[in-house]
């Protein structure tokens, strides 16, 4: 052996038998694949309690040269698709943005020039945050990262032991919690590997296949009664939206779990956790052609719950932590911490973040007419004439889309005609544009399109205002009602409404840019 190493021992962490059988799992579910010329694929099976690497399978094997076989995929960058969904949701709970159930919005959304979608193109109006999660809905989660913050999201991550994101958080956007950005399977591995034992052992230690390697760690990177509370929202039964074929995996032992997709089906991920093992999956082709029905579930899933059969089941999931969790009053409705105008309430353990999050902003006080049983107030009815009840309220656009999946919502009843058309005419007011409008965009100097300012002015400047642009919404504003927008060029409709349903539009066109 050169350099003086002859007769140097070796001690790795790769468990023989567990390596021998993912090697064989992987071929013959790499066989199906290459069906729907799918040809590489990768896993990483680490030990919780020791860290202990103990199978690493970089690829898949082939006579085919072509095929890419001979790279370390494990090791590679690829797009993360939904893989890092969990992780925001636990920083967000630990920020006290969100409780576990509070209700996310899940609406036709646009951030500046980003609209997301959901996989399967359709919207819930809003959705308890672990339902997002587990579901894999992708608007929801950017909005819970635009509110968490980009940049504070992206250096979380790095921390977190990403070493591939190499550009600052303004080259991946808010794309950034759907793909926008690549890791590799091995850090992908390391830090739910370590994730799972801050839970378990209260320390994480390093991933290495030489034993000699091994040290531990003492800092953890999420508050561990919210890393729990992320576990606990990967084992539930909704899962991913990416198509209706997560029933076939039911398993015989609880395991938390999570898909990505990457856009383009190029690459398929699934991770799966227990208090004994964390395996994680990776497949695609090496050179980044994406493939159709190449999803985490479709593709990567399969496999997963192939492994964790062959492996030993733990006797008990992971206990919930003694310390950091709060016995709280749920609003049954909203999710949110419970507010004094909330009607049904559980008490449930959280973590303690979660109690700098906002109560309950939804069950409001209403007035209606003792006799109509419309809505009124004190500018067109007496209040000797009026009612005052508890009413969940949502916005109007997240209620147009919630009713539909919650047939019993009973929506926010209509004002009495007289204080209708007295509400409208002095709450809003558009400034610009004005009806039939016929406007430029601006171009910038560097040549790009610029942004147009619109504007309008409320009565009540303690009320937030949400805009609409053709049925898509764009943003809301609260005492200065000013937003940019880019308009295409043709017909648009602008549509303004207030937090107590008083709507306004205005009808423009855009003819064309202007430098």
């Amino acid at each position: 052996m050169k350099d003086g190493k002859k007769g140097l021992t070796i001690r790795t962490t790769i468990d023989k038998k567990i390596q021998e059988t993912t090697q064989v799992l992987l071929q013959n579910h790499s066989m199906l694949l290459q069906n729907n010329l799918i040809n590489n694929g990768a896993v990483i099976i680490t030990e919780v309690k020791t860290g202990n690497i103990v199978a690493y399978v970089g690829n898949t094997d082939s006579d085919n040269d072509e095929n890419g076989n001979a790279v370390n995929c494990i090791v590679a960058p690829r797009s993360t698709g939904s893989i890092l969904k969990p992780l925001l949701y636990a920083k967000s709970m630990e920020d006290g943005l969100i409780t576990p159930t509070m209700l996310l919005q899940d609406i036709p959304s646009q951030f500046g020039g980003f609209s997301p979608k959901n996989f399967a193109g359709t919207f819930e109006g809003a959705i308890p945050a672990n339902q997002a999660l587990s579901r894999s809905l992708n608007i929801p989660m950017v909005y819970l990262l635009n509110n968490y913050g980009l940049s504070k999201f992206h250096n979380e991550i790095k921390n977190y032991g990403f070493s591939t994101l190499t550009q600052p958080a303004s080259h991946y956007g808010l794309s950034l919690i759907l793909g926008g950005a690549e890791v590799s399977l091995f850090d992908l591995s390391k830090v739910y590997t370590q994730i799972a034992q801050e839970i378990a052992l209260g320390k994480s230690f390093n991933l290495s296949v030489n034993k000699a390697d091994l040290s531990p760690t003492y800092l953890p990177r999420t508050d561990r009664s919210c890393s729990f509370a992320m576990l606990e929202a990967m084992t539930e039964v909704n899962r991913p939206d990416e198509d209706n074929n997560w029933k076939i995996f039911a398993s015989e032992q609880k395991i938390a779990w999570k898909t990505g997709t990457s856009f383009g089906f190029r690459d398929g991920w699934a991770i799966g956790i227990t208090p004994n093992y964390v395996v994680s999956v990776w497949v695609g082709n090496a050179d980044g052609e994406g493939r159709p029905g190449l999803t985490g579930t479709s593709a990567a899933a399969p496999l997963l719950f192939s492994i964790f059969k062959t492996l030993k089941k733990a006797n008990q999931w992971f206990r919930s932590p003694t310390q950091g969790m709060s016995y709280t009053k749920i609003c049954h409705e909203s999710g949110h911490r419970a507010s004094r105008l909330c009607p049904t309430v559980s008490t449930e353990w959280i973590p303690s973040t979660c109690l700098n999050s906002i109560a309950c902003p939804y069950h409001q006080v209403i007035h209606l007419s003792k006799t109509t049983k419309l809505r009124v107030d004190s500018d067109c009815e007496q209040m000797e004439n009026m009612t005052h009840e508890i009413w969940f309220v949502l916005p109007p656009i997240i209620e147009k889309y919630y009713k539909i999946t919650h047939p019993n919502h009973i929506p926010l009843p209509e004002f009495k005609p007289e204080c209708l058309s007295k509400s409208a005419e002095n709450s809003i007011g558009i400034i610009y544009p004005k009806p039939g409008s016929k406007i430029y965009i601006p171009i910038e100097l560097s040549g790009k399109l610029g942004k147009t300012i619109f504007e309008a002015t409320h009565r009540n400047d303690k009320l937030k205002i949400f805009w609409h642009l053709d049925d898509v919404f764009m943003g809301e504003t609260k005492e200065i009602h000013q937003i940019a927008m880019s308009p295409t060029k043709g017909p648009h409709r602008l549509m303004l409404v207030d937090e107590n349903g008083i709507m306004v539009k205005v009808d423009f066109e855009v003819i064309g840019k202007r430098k």
